[in-house]
């Protein structure tokens, strides 16, 4: 406290610190459907915390918040997160803040197209998984279409760069343990009386990706 003397008025000022935003951190900032991050903060006065498109299912509704807290939170779609110190001079830059946790499904399906042809398989490029940087654990229920356009279960390898093929038999699965992302391939091996003539080749392979959801980031 400070004491002030003016024309006999003796005045006593607070000089506590200002309400405002310490810390907020929403870690990972990618996650895996369903699964959670750890929300943080540390503020100065009285912290709000808003959520668009919608709060969690476990957010806690209507429920004031302790200056300083963390807790796991469980999402469902990409959500937008802003905290909010109301009494906080906006003008300090200390009175909002804003986290994105980014949210992909652990399960999904690569589609890949093959685009080379030689004697013993076609071979395409692999797009990048959006894999929140985690690695594909496996992958299962290889398919392959074309010739025309049927699709049947069928053996297919993915190719890591400077790497062994890895593969996966039809109605089977494999672990692949690796982020996939830039230099990996597709690779179907040619059957017997399919080549590289149009109509006698397979063009599109798709599998079904599992993530490690626990080594998102």
């Amino acid at each position: 406290m400070r004491w002030f003397v003016s024309s006999g008025v003796v005045a006593l000022v607070a000089c506590g610190p200002k309400p405002g935003i310490k810390k907020f951190v929403a870690q990972p900032g990618c996650v895996c459907r369903g699964h959670a991050a750890t929300v943080s903060w540390t503020v100065i006065g009285r912290p709000v915390i808003t959520f668009d498109p919608k709060a969690p299912r476990d957010w806690p509704a209507n429920t004031p918040l302790a200056s300083c807290d963390s807790r796991p939170v469980h999402f469902d779609e990409t959500t937008n997160l802003t905290l909010t110190v109301p009494d906080a001079n906006p003008a300090d830059g200390h009175a909002q803040l804003r986290q994105e946790v980014k949210v992909v499904d652990g399960t999904g399906s690569g589609n890949f197209r093959a685009t080379q042809c030689t004697e013993q398989m076609v071979v395409g490029e692999l797009p990048s998984v959006s894999s929140c940087g985690a690695p594909v654990a496996r992958m299962h229920e290889p398919v392959v279409q074309g010739p025309g356009a049927e699709k049947a279960p069928r053996k297919i390898c993915l190719v890591p760069p400077g790497a062994a093929p890895i593969c996966v038999e039809a109605g089977q699965s494999a672990d692949v343990g690796a982020v996939l992302g830039e230099g990996w391939k597709i690779q179907i091996p040619l059957k017997e009386g399919e080549s590289c003539d149009p109509g006698k080749k397979p063009t599109v392979a798709t599998v079904q990706l599992d993530l490690d959801c626990d080594q998102t980031h």
